[in-house]
């Protein structure tokens, strides 16, 4: 067994979608070898879902570093903050500074024989370079968002800095990995296809425990639609809920017969806002965060599995793997002809409806609730040989023999 340095922002107890590709990396790959030792922010954290649940799965005597730090930039009035100066990549880069120095000692006075950063926060990223130069240590970078080429960037003073950090990491990293093609797209002129690796992200065999793959959909006569997760410009709910306002509004529907269940943080409720007449007639529920386990055992009970892309394109939102594998119908509501709508209908697994066209994704609820109410709407479905190399155990295996690979040198 050998140790591999695992580097993420949030770890368990932390919640959310932040954390999943760590834990389950830090689960499953001593199956293949590698012992984890972890390294990540302190575990008290303003605005940060926590989930205990989520320790409970790891692994037994798992090496934990999560060195002090204090962000004074969080207690400041907003009036001061806005005059300091922008931190690039992101505002975490004090932590990435301050947590070099003991990440490169932790290396040395250990038997640690490689190093694995993922993010975001991209200034991860940094750390991860920092400790390369330090050390020389074996280092995959592992990278679950585009960074330079993210719309939340792009046209706005500080670009050129992000695509130089950016560059500097692809150019000293030892392999280069993303969780969708897109991203290593964004990578092929500035690192060699063989450091280029694609590792989605996927699904938890352990996670679905919780359901009951023998009942019915919780309603019989109302199409539920369920998305859980975080909501956003990215992952906006507008979309579809004005498309049920224009159902309603042309009669097509009769009140209550499509609701639209989300389970998100409660960062997220401000999206909900204006929509109190969905409310009202029993067509949109919201729900506050779940523990990870159960939130999927209540999106089982539910018919269709709602995915959101309403900006970007080309991504692999995390969730789409665990509605993979639950089995009902996905509504991709997305840009049709990308490499997720590529996915999704490779697999089989559902339908994409274009963002921007609202009639097109009420035909698309008015076609899945006929097909409801006629019983031919299949549920919890999956295709399970199809998809078991999104499984988070055939994933860490890949991860393993990615790790031999850039240690064996």
């Amino acid at each position: 067994m050998r140790d591999v340095l695992l580097v993420s922002y949030h770890f368990p107890p932390h919640g959310g979608k932040a954390v999943q590709r760590a834990s389950k990396l830090a689960k499953y790959l001593p199956e293949f070898g590698w012992r984890p030792v972890v390294f990540a922010l302190p575990e008290k954290q303003r605005k940060v879902p926590m989930d205990p649940t989520l320790l409970d799965e790891l692994p037994g005597g798992l090496e934990v570093h999560r060195p002090s730090y204090f962000d004074y930039r969080r207690v400041l009035p907003g009036e001061i903050r806005k005059l300091l100066p922008r931190q690039f990549p992101d505002r975490y880069r004090p932590w990435s500074e301050k947590s070099a120095p003991k990440l490169a000692s932790l290396v040395r006075s250990s038997e640690i024989q490689a190093m694995v950063t993922t993010s975001p926060t991209h200034s991860t990223q940094l750390l991860g370079l920092r400790v390369k130069r330090a050390t020389g240590i074996p280092w995959a970078a592992d990278f679950r968002d585009p960074w330079s080429s993210d719309l939340r960037f792009g046209d706005r003073p500080g670009e050129e800095v992000m695509r130089s950090l950016e560059t500097d990491v692809l150019e000293e990293a030892d392999a280069v990995v993303g969780v969708f093609p897109r991203i290593l797209r964004d990578f092929e002129d500035r690192a060699e296809p063989e450091r280029l690796y694609l590792i989605e992200n996927g699904y938890d065999e352990d996670d679905f425990e919780a359901v009951d793959w023998g009942a019915p959909p919780l309603e019989q006569d109302v199409l539920t639609l369920g998305h859980n997760g975080t909501v956003s410009d990215n992952r906006d709910p507008a979309p579809v809920l004005n498309a049920l306002r224009r159902l309603l509004a042309s009669e097509s529907i009769e009140p209550g017969s499509i609701r639209a269940v989300f389970t998100t943080a409660p960062a997220g409720r401000k999206r909900f806002a204006g929509f109190e007449d969905l409310l009202e007639a029993g067509m949109l529920e919201v729900r506050g965060y779940r523990p990870h386990s159960p939130s999927i055992a209540e999106l089982a009970r539910l018919d269709v599995s709602l995915l959101l892309l309403t900006q970007g394109e080309a991504i692999y939102p995390a969730k789409l793997f665990e509605y993979m594998r639950l089995g009902n119908p996905i509504l991709s509501v997305s840009k049709p002809g990308d490499d997720l709508h590529e996915l999704i209908a490779s697999h089989d697994v559902g339908m994409v409806v274009d963002r921007s066209d609202e009639p097109a994704i009420a035909e698309a609820l008015l076609e899945l609730l006929e097909s409801k109410s006629s019983g031919n709407l299949p549920h919890l479905r999956p295709d399970l040989e199809g998809i078991r190399r999104f499984s988070r155990r055939d994933i860490a295996r890949r991860y393993a023999e990615l790790l031999d690979s850039i240690s064996s040198g």
